[in-house]
């Protein structure tokens, strides 16, 4: 969820619209979270119920932000990011872990910048500094993500091979949520937004979804899928592939049968075998030069991936496959098997909202590398996996 801060007497504060996960209780307490743009810094004011120990981690130079952890606290939030549109800094991320009773607030600066952090005891509170001028911060324009839950409408996709609390899952459904799911933590960041090729359960051409992304102009499109095979493996198979464009097909029976499926006879593209040999030739380099652009993006989300220890211990890979939604000339295109529908126990998972968070947030973490490599004004963020 975005938020924004609301002013209070020349005072903005953060704190007003966090949302607790915890009741208070007796231990230390994050009371609020306030900042003031002055001429030559931005002063925050972390507000405690009684003195706190913390510790601070540096990544300024590797990836524009510090974080400060606050010890020993017993109350919570909903992890949120507040956007600051300061010229020194971008935004303030508050992400709780209950577990070791540790509150972060992560700091990403717009620029390279002096901070210091101070601690009183009265009141109980830490006060951080940041060093330089104010005015008006850069404007970068945000990457764009086309995010296509695979199928929809009467294209039904792969089934469960067992029912789950007395029905079967279709795969046009999961696709659905756990692209929503994506677009809300990709939507969450500062510098990407993500647009969903349909947002119901309604039928869309291949085609169709090509040219959405095409007229939103994406830098990255993202297909979403679940995967299926048969035979000996067709309740066995497990884990998470990685799909990029394959002019050939593949030779690998199992992925043939994906072909098949994901396709659904839609693989007719050019019209007149003329006109088809006068379209290969065109496009043929522009294609190749986006592939390769593909695998990159599958390099990184598949090392992001690995961050998990689900997806690190049954991960398929990358591989490629004549999948015609792949067909981008003008982005690189991937397409995500998040696992197996027809395996009894990965269906679970599938349908699990903490799968579904793990795995959005390390395509998210993936992407951010991508385009962090590709350009060199776009800032890093990455979720703590």
């Amino acid at each position: 969820m975005k938020a924004t801060a609301r002013r209070q007497s020349g005072i903005l504060f953060l704190s007003a619209l966090l949302l607790s996960l915890t009741a208070p209780s007796l231990g230390s307490q994050l009371h609020d979270i306030t900042y003031e743009s002055l001429p030559d810094r931005i002063r925050f004011c972390i507000s405690l119920n009684k003195p706190s120990q913390y510790e601070i981690k540096d990544a300024l130079r590797d990836s524009g932000y510090f974080y400060i952890d606050l010890l020993n606290m017993d109350n919570f939030w909903r992890e949120q990011t507040f956007e600051l549109h300061d010229a020194r800094v971008k935004s303030v991320r508050v992400v709780s872990y209950p577990q070791s009773h540790i509150v972060r607030l992560i700091f990403y600066l717009s620029s390279p910048a002096q901070y210091v952090v101070r601690s009183t005891d009265n009141p109980p509170a830490l006060t951080v500094d940041i060093a330089g001028q104010s005015g008006s911060a850069r404007i970068t324009p945000k990457k764009v993500v086309i995010i296509d839950p695979g199928h929809g409408g009467d294209s039904k996709g792969a089934r469960s091979s067992r029912k789950v609390n007395g029905r079967y899952i279709w795969e046009k459904d999961v696709n659905l949520v756990i692209a929503k799911v994506l677009k809300e933590v990709i939507d969450s960041s500062p510098n990407m937004t993500a647009f969903l090729t349909r947002t119901r359960d309604k039928d869309m051409t291949l085609t169709e979804r090509i040219t959405f992304a095409e007229h939103h102009r994406g830098d990255v499109f993202i297909s979403i899928h679940c995967n299926a095979t048969r035979g000996y493996e067709a309740t066995r198979a497990q884990g998470i592939e990685l799909f990029y464009w394959n002019e050939k097909g593949s030779d690998n029976a199992a992925v043939k049968y994906l072909e098949e499926l994901e396709n659904e006879g839609q693989l007719n593209i050019n019209g007149s075998k003329q006109n088809a040999t006068l379209f290969k030739n065109l496009l043929k380099d522009k294609l190749e030069v986006e592939k390769n652009k593909s695998i990159e993006v599958c390099n990184n989300i598949n090392t992001a991936l690995k961050d998990i220890a689900y997806f690190r211990k049954y991960n398929r890979g990358i591989k490629s496959a004549r999948f015609r939604v792949l067909v981008n000339y003008y982005m690189p295109a991937l397409l995500i098997e998040c696992g197996f529908i027809n395996n009894p126990k990965e269906v679970k998972h599938l349908l699990d909202h903490k799968f579904h968070v793990n795995l959005t947030r390390s395509v998210f973490n993936g992407l951010s590398l991508y385009f962090a490599q590709k350009d060199m004004n776009f800032t890093l963020y990455q979720y703590a996996m």
